[in-house]
């Protein structure tokens, strides 16, 4: 398995569930096929020589991108509803 296939499978996992979490299943289900062409296309890409770095180093820019961005305008970002969370007993 290449190096980036773990992370992009993880940004499709999780960007998939926030949309399916939120009652948007049709575009959780666009986010998870993306994020396995995506998975494909950099495995392809890594066996370039010398282009492996470049691929993970972008597929952890999208883990960061899904974790901190919102796909669906008024869908919050995991990480604003992670902080929502532990902030409500405030």
């Amino acid at each position: 398995m290449a190096q980036s296939t773990g992370v992009l499978l993880t940004v499709g996992a999780i960007g998939a569930g926030n949309e399916w979490l939120h009652g948007h299943a049709d575009a959780g289900v666009k986010v998870g096929v993306a994020s396995l062409a995506a998975a494909v296309l950099f495995a392809g890409i890594e066996r370039i020589p010398g282009a492996a770095p470049f691929a993970v180093g972008v597929a952890w820019i999208a883990l960061v991108s899904v974790l901190l961005g919102s796909v669906t305008p008024g869908v919050p970002s995991p990480v604003v509803q992670l902080l929502d969370f532990v902030n409500k007993g405030q």
